[in-house]
């Protein structure tokens, strides 16, 4: 299985983005403007636990979701009580 979508949504420094993910992708840009943020993200929904931290400064709740290329998907949602995570099946 593979990452086909990711969509991340007041995370760290994401209010919102959404892309295709593909067999590679890069992400670039000037210091100051996310990577890092995406990178956590990514890695925040996948390694498990609690991490009120990644929610961005301001917001009530944050929101990542990783579709797969089976239809699946993984999500985390952040809130200042902590991290709830789901995975759902392509059916």
């Amino acid at each position: 299985m593979k990452i086909d979508r990711v969509r991340i949504d007041n995370i760290l420094g994401i209010e919102h983005l959404e892309f295709d993910a593909g067999q590679f992708v890069t992400i670039s840009g000037d210091n100051g403007l996310g990577k890092t943020s995406v990178l956590e993200a990514i890695k925040g929904t996948l390694k498990g636990g609690s991490d009120a931290t990644l929610l961005r400064a301001g917001a009530e709740k944050g929101e990542v979701v990783l579709v797969l290329d089976n239809g699946g998907t993984i999500g985390m949602r952040v809130n200042a009580a902590g991290t709830t995570r789901s995975v759902k099946g392509p059916d």
